[in-house]
């Protein structure tokens, strides 16, 4: 019996003030497309009717904030109807949060998780309103490996009690950044000690990957994407391509249901391209179908790229190259208190 999935992302808009060069989003695309309120409710009524509990529910872009009516309008839509029985969370640059806003979220039970840009070493604005236990995601691409230590310490430093460090899904892989990369790990490792052993330090949000039995099967895929033309999608990487484009890969809408078998099949199709060209991965934390979905589509293009196996492989080594780090972190740490406190071990 197929498993209607448990987490549903909604794009509101590819509408974005920012420029990040590791988006895997066609933003600024013209004309840009935002979800009306009537769609993104249906949408939210069809996947909460569906998906099995609890239910996670993420709010992207774009920039989501620029739409912030009609988030707050979903978001009560969200908890009159299943309560607090799903968890919500918001992906945004903070630009636009201000401590208004972030109290509605505070007070509707909203995770906000920033999106720092790099080499940026100051936080933007609205990002000084970082309430205890603010979450931010931290992307490094083989550019940025040299400043990847500081910018985790300034944004510690910033405010943030849990920090996520996310590669670069739109760069190409080298197996010398592999190795730049396990240099700069050794140094968090030291760095990371030094905080545990002064009592302080951070959550970490790779650990949590790590603990999880990896599998390179497409069933443990978990995620529907409601795109902003509010149709569904197998996979979020298809948002880099044009809406005109996008349209011919859709697996349903709220209207007329959602069609699992064809998400199956985009999922176990990808799944087989990838094993036949780089063999079977089950150490990596990351999406290797969100990376296939890049090079089938032609947006692997910083460089171009036409050898699958070679765009493939360097994102599998630096997934893999992570999991065993963080895989060796929390053995090394998990009996320090601080460390247990910090990520909710028993």
């Amino acid at each position: 019996m197929r498993q209607f999935p448990s987490t549903l992302a909604v794009y509101v808009s590819t509408q974005c003030d920012s420029r990040c060069g590791y988006c895997y989003v066609a933003v600024r695309q013209s004309p840009s497309a935002s979800l009306s309120f009537p769609r993104l409710r249906a949408g939210l009524d069809y996947f909460l009717a569906h998906a099995p509990r609890p239910p996670r529910i993420f709010f992207l872009g774009g920039e989501p904030l620029l739409h912030y009516t009609l988030l707050r309008k979903a978001i009560e839509h969200i908890r009159r109807t299943v309560g607090r029985n799903a968890a919500l969370s918001l992906f945004t640059n903070g630009t636009h949060l201000d401590r208004a806003r972030d109290l509605f979220f505070k007070s509707h039970d909203v995770d906000i998780v920033f999106h720092l840009r790099a080499p940026a070493g100051t936080i933007a604005p609205g990002q000084a309103h970082v309430r205890a236990g603010a979450a931010a995601n931290l992307v490094f691409s083989p550019r940025t490996l040299a400043t990847l230590l500081s910018r985790i310490d300034h944004t510690y430093k910033a405010g943030f009690k849990k920090i996520t460090i996310v590669p670069d899904t739109t760069a190409l892989w080298a197996k010398q950044d592999i190795t730049d990369l396990s240099s700069v790990l050794n140094d968090f490792q030291a760095y990371y000690r030094g905080l545990l052993q002064a009592g302080a330090g951070f959550e970490i949000g790779n650990i949590y990957q790590a603990l999880k039995p990896p599998s390179p099967s497409a069933s443990r895929c978990y995620l529907l994407v409601l795109a902003p033309d509010g149709r569904f999608y197998p996979c979020d990487k298809l948002l880099g391509l044009p809406l005109s484009r996008l349209r011919r890969q859709s697996i349903g809408s709220p209207s007329k249901g959602l069609d699992l078998g064809a998400r199956d099949h985009y999922l176990a199709a990808a799944a087989s391209a990838i094993n036949a060209a780089i063999g079977p991965r089950a150490d990596t934390p990351y999406c290797l179908i969100g990376a296939y979905t890049r090079w089938q589509y032609g947006l692997a293009k910083r460089p171009p790229i036409k050898d699958m196996k070679v765009w493939l492989s360097g994102f599998a080594d630096i997934s893999t190259c992570l999991w065993h780090f963080w895989r060796n972190l929390t053995g090394e740490c998990a009996r320090h208190p601080t460390f247990k406190k910090l990520h909710h071990f028993s």
